[in-house]
């Protein structure tokens, strides 16, 4: 009796993981098509998995559907400090920060904590969430949306910062990366893709104001950069305009300085007193004149320079907030 009672046992607990696996593969549709084992490995990740309450946050922030939280918690996302993430995601370049990685289907993402950098977790999970999902495409999903992504990229000047950025990308590396930085970074996309974001994202206008708050702060240094730099030049062209006014008075003035000393070592060059005293006075008038503008000039210089230190100073504070994101400067921002 205790015999057959085991071997039933063994039946039912079979018969519940099928219909789990029927009931998982019928809900996440196309993502595990041709790939089963890959879905049973997630699902066993999920069973396993207990998310950090910030992880759980995260993803209530980022409002994964059913989809997205089930690729998410597959991954077994973990928030590290410097020491675990840089063990984790091997950056091997110092002066470029790596926010998160993905690959063994597992996520990693770095614990910035700077308050100015709100959003950049949440835009960084839903960024790797999104390599995730390329890994578990089939090849016929990847080659439809290869096509529309590839056609968006080169869509004009749409995009002008992503191509900057992305020109260094391997042929084989950039959709994916494309894939993952137009969910989190764009709102206007193809309709073809919104739909795609849209199984994995309930808003993902939402997801891509996480990128625009945390980007905030570099937009308006780059735009005080921006206008820095066109107020120096216009000085600078304001001091080249001067300086060349005051050179060439200043050549003209000497010129006639010499002409006037010699005159005035010449007996009866003058006609008369109240003739060197007027040409005289009209060289006194001019040698003020270019004192003035001498003073101009270096009032000028002054005001370059203290745009100088302002533009330094916000290098300084994109510095700082550049290592905030790195886990290699951790020791520079103490």
């Amino acid at each position: 009796m205790r015999s057959a009672y085991h071997n039933k046992r063994p039946h039912k607990i079979t018969g519940a993981i099928i219909l789990v696996v029927v009931v998982g593969l019928l809900i996440f549709g196309g993502i595990y098509a041709d790939k089963l084992e890959h879905f049973m490995s997630d699902l066993i990740s999920n069973m396993r998995y207990s998310g950090s309450p910030e992880i759980t946050e995260i993803a209530d922030k980022l409002q994964l559907t059913s989809r997205g939280r089930f690729v998410f918690g597959s991954t077994n996302p973990a928030i590290e400090d410097y020491n675990e993430f840089n063990a984790h995601c091997n950056s091997h370049d110092r002066d470029t920060s790596m926010l998160g990685c993905y690959g063994n289907n597992k996520m990693y993402i770095y614990n910035v904590t700077a308050e100015e950098l709100a959003g950049i977790k949440e835009s960084t999970a839903a960024h790797e969430l999104m390599h995730a999902v390329w890994d578990r495409m089939p090849e016929s999903e990847k080659a439809e949306l290869s096509g529309i992504i590839l056609d968006e990229y080169n869509n004009g000047e749409a995009h002008e910062r992503l191509q900057k950025e992305l020109k260094n990308y391997d042929e084989d590396e950039i959709v994916d990366e494309l894939h993952s930085r137009f969910a989190t970074e764009v709102k206007k996309l193809p309709e073809k893709l919104e739909e795609h974001y849209a199984e994995y994202f309930a808003d993902q206008d939402a997801v891509v104001t996480f990128y625009e708050n945390y980007r905030a702060p570099f937009e308006k240094l780059e735009s005080k950069f921006q206008e820095l730099s066109d107020e120096m030049e216009e000085i600078k062209n304001e001091y080249d305009e001067k300086e060349a006014e005051y050179a060439t008075r200043a050549e003209k003035f000497s010129r006639a300085a010499d002409e006037f000393n010699s005159c005035a070592a010449e007996l009866d060059c003058f006609p008369s007193k109240a003739a060197f005293d007027a040409r005289h006075n009209e060289l006194l008038a001019e040698q003020n004149a270019l004192d003035e503008i001498y003073d101009e000039l270096s009032a000028i210089v002054d005001r370059y320079n203290s745009k100088v230190d302002e533009y330094n100073s916000n290098v300084l504070s994109g510095e700082k907030l550049d290592n905030m994101m790195n886990s290699n400067k951790v020791e520079e921002i103490k």
